[in-house]
């Protein structure tokens, strides 16, 4: 007989992650760490008490665009959403990286949980970040399975810009089985301007296209493509906004409650 374990993990058969994924992106944020300021990703708060708690208290009662503009006491917090889906929840940040923002949302949250791809990310996040947090690698689906239908919201922050459309759809499917009915996802897709399109930039692709040796190769979607991506895994869309200065779509789709993603 198959136990319950087991059943979860099999429905998430929709997706596979390689040592190769892995890999790609562990070289990645090691070459990001050592370019571009890494230290700051590797400080926790645990020495900033006063800052935590100001944090806290500031950051408790505001709308989804003051969330984005907030300044945390380790960067700009950078989602769109409001704080009453973040503070007091169960939630879930899909590429969550070093930890840069699960160390902030670790003091907000009832429980945060961070996915990624790259296990040096991951190592780096467990040590800088407060006891709410946990870590797991994208691919432990054993792992992430017990976390089915249990998260408020799950958010991102700089991460379906790095997705093509097949990409999209399976972490969104994902970002399903991980919430509860009703639990708003919170994505971030890239807003292209005519200044991108002119620099004809290899680095920037439409959402159809096969994903590149280049992690961070960024992709942009068309509106019926974000509504397809809704309509495949489940989803609502109840809120959108654009930033044009920000070079950022952001939509906010809820899990229906008697829906199950196809």
């Amino acid at each position: 007989m198959m136990n319950s374990q087991s059943m979860a993990t099999e429905s998430l058969d929709f997706y596979d992650v390689s040592s190769s994924d892995i890999l790609r992106w562990d070289k990645e944020w090691a070459r990001y760490l050592c370019k571009y300021h890494g230290n700051r990703y590797f400080s926790s708060l645990t020495d900033r008490n006063s800052q935590v708690s100001k944090f806290i208290k500031d950051i408790s009662k505001l709308r989804a665009d003051e969330v984005y503009d907030f300044k945390g006491p380790a960067s700009l917090i950078n989602i769109w959403c409001d704080s009453d889906n973040i503070v007091g929840k169960k939630i879930v940040e899909l590429g969550c990286g070093p930890g840069q923002l699960g160390k902030q949302l670790g003091h907000l949250a009832v429980h945060y949980l961070g996915l990624d791809y790259s296990n040096l990310a991951l190592y780096i996040a467990s040590i800088v970040s407060p006891i709410s947090c946990e870590y797991i690698n994208i691919g432990d689906k054993s792992s992430i399975a017990k976390f089915r239908n249990s998260r408020d919201t799950v958010v991102t922050r700089h991460f379906y810009i790095h997705q093509n459309i097949s990409n999209a759809i399976w972490v969104s499917r994902l970002a399903h089985f991980l919430l509860k009915p009703g639990g708003l996802l919170i994505a971030d897709f890239y807003y292209p301007t005519q200044e991108d399109f002119d620099k004809n930039s290899p680095n920037l692709l439409p959402a159809k296209s096969n994903l590149q040796e280049y992690p961070s190769t960024v992709f942009y979607f068309s509106t019926d493509e974000i509504n397809e991506i809704a309509n495949i895994c489940g989803f609502e869309i109840v809120d959108e906004k654009i930033d044009s200065s920000g070079k950022r779509r952001f939509v906010q789709m809820r899990k229906g409650v008697n829906v199950n993603a196809r």
